[in-house]
């Protein structure tokens, strides 16, 4: 099963998951999916304020979102900051 749905602009089908007997959600997963990654950060940055100080996103699966507002938006790289959870050995190298 499917749900149809327009995102940005793009039409897509998303796969169905049971959530109980009578509940079912449309798993959206943008990963991998460029041409919907640079269609919804046009979106965002449309609904976004036109002067901001830095870009913030949680870790992992937003990234290259963030990443595609910043270079639409003409953003320098150190505009864009990553929220992590928790230290990790590679954050030591940057502080």
């Amino acid at each position: 099963m499917k749900y149809k749905m327009n995102i940005a602009g793009l039409d897509r089908e998303l796969p169905l998951c049971k959530v109980s007997d009578d509940l079912y959600i449309g798993a959206f997963i943008m990963f991998g999916d460029a041409e919907i990654t640079v269609a919804c950060a046009r979106e965002l940055l449309a609904r976004a304020p036109k002067d901001y100080d830095y870009l913030l996103t949680a870790e992992a699966k937003s990234i290259p979102l963030i990443h595609e507002m910043a270079r639409q938006s003409g953003a320098f790289v150190l505009k864009i900051h990553v929220l992590h959870i928790s230290y990790a050995i590679f954050m030591l190298l940057y502080m």
